[in-house]
């Protein structure tokens, strides 16, 4: 049991200081990351961007944010990393700095697509639907074959399609919650809809 809890502190121990050497070095701007597989290899910082994708993955949003912050103090113009930061700040829950993030990228970078999505669907978890809507549209405007961006636009006017119908049933409409309940079966991809 001491060997357990011994084993637990080291590693708590390695990892704040870990940590706080990542931040301590992130401001240097002169790091050298290795790759956590193969530790005696030097990662080149164009594959930062892969190893922020691999840190993600595994859930280590806070190595992710180290290895974008190295990144951008080797390459503060990279689109790509920058991108990244505001993907991990909405994963890792900072609602309202991955917005401003997305805002403040787009505003840099208006011919990039993604981003008007991403924000879309920040938005639209904030019940800023109308917004929503003017950033999807937004994003197909700047790439017309952006599938991910017209599958959300088409949700989004699902959406609004399914509330209307809710309210003609509410006030009385005869085929309004069949139809409601027809929507959100699309929605939810279900292969029929509801029996009458």
């Amino acid at each position: 049991m001491h060997t357990t809890v011994r084993k637990i502190a080291l590693a708590l121990a390695v990892s704040s200081v870990f940590c706080a050497a990542a931040s301590a070095q992130a401001v240097t701007g002169r790091e050298i990351l290795f790759d956590p597989e193969r530790p005696s290899v030097e990662i080149m910082p164009s594959q930062y961007p892969a190893l922020v994708e691999k840190e993600v993955a595994a859930g280590n949003f806070r190595r992710a944010m180290y290895v974008i912050d190295v990144g951008l103090k080797k390459n503060p113009r990279s689109a790509q990393l920058k991108f990244q930061r505001c993907n991990v700040l909405e994963a890792m829950g900072q609602t309202d700095e991955a917005r401003e993030c997305f805002k403040d990228f787009i505003a840099h970078y208006p011919e990039i697509a993604e981003p008007y999505n991403n924000l879309a669907r920040i938005e639209s978890t904030l019940g800023n639907i109308d917004e929503a809507e003017s950033l999807l549209k937004q994003a197909v405007a700047v790439n017309p074959n952006f599938a991910v961006a017209w599958e959300n636009l088409g949700n989004l006017y699902l959406s609004r399609a399914k509330t209307s119908f809710e309210r003609s049933s509410a006030s009385g409409g005869k085929t309004g919650a069949d139809r409601a309940a027809a929507v959100d079966a699309v929605l939810h991809g279900k292969s029929e809809a509801p029996a009458k």
